[in-house]
This record gives structure tokens, sequence and C-alpha cells, in this order.
């Protein structure tokens, strides 16, 4: 049940980063004057990564929670603490496509080898 959870708050997540980078595109098309953003750019490629982490690191270290994750009342807490500390977010963040790879061969799902990995776990609330 709660794997059906976890994909609705990332789907959720992800409705939330489209929005972000349809406001960032019409941003840097008002700064372009209208014309067309070329494709394979390497800055408005690294400003979409950028707008991406940035949300999900400020959500989590700030509440401990993305949106998605605050409408399907869970939370990502440290298993030793009660704040999560900047390099438990971090490696949340880089491990998260390697553990997409890797956990079918290892656990049940990937958040569980990603939870290991960083010492998080969920919460209910």
């Amino acid at each position: 049940m709660f794997f059906i959870r976890y994909l609705a708050a990332l789907s959720y997540d992800a409705i939330i980063m489209i929005v972000l980078f349809f406001v960032l595109t019409a941003f840097f098309l008002l700064c372009n004057g209208g014309h067309a953003i070329p494709p394979a750019t390497l800055w408005y490629q690294l400003s979409l990564l950028g707008i991406a982490l940035s949300y999900y690191y400020s959500s989590i270290r700030f509440g401990g929670q993305t949106l998605g994750m605050r409408a399907w009342r869970f939370k990502l807490a440290a298993k030793t603490q009660e704040q999560l500390s900047r390099p438990q977010i971090l490696g949340r963040i880089l491990y998260f496509i390697p553990t997409l790879l890797i956990a079918p061969f290892c656990f049940k799902s990937h958040y569980a080898l990603l939870n290991h990995w960083t010492k998080t776990e969920f919460v209910r609330q």
C-alpha cells in the first residue's frame, strides 16, 4: 500500500516540476525576446536541473516533505536525529537514479535501498 502512496506522491511532484519548468521557460522566452531557446543549450538544461534540485532540496530541508508527500501524509525523517542533514538530502538526490537500477535485484523497492544508503525513513503523519 505504501508503494502506491509513494508513486502518487512522485506523480504529484512531477506535475509541480513540469509547472516550474514551464514558468522558467516562459521567463527565459521573455528575456530572449520571444525567440525559441535552441535545443541542447547547456545553460538552459542546467537551469532546469537547478530548479528541480532546488525544489526538492528546499522542500525536504525546511519541511521534511515535498508537496506530493504532504498530500499523501508522509514525510522523510532521519533515523538518528530529528531533522535531516544536508548530506542525507544530497545523498537522496544523487542516489535516486542508481537505486532505480540496482534495487530490483537487491530489495523489494528502490526506496528501501535509498533509505538504507542515506539512513532515512518515511514516517506516516
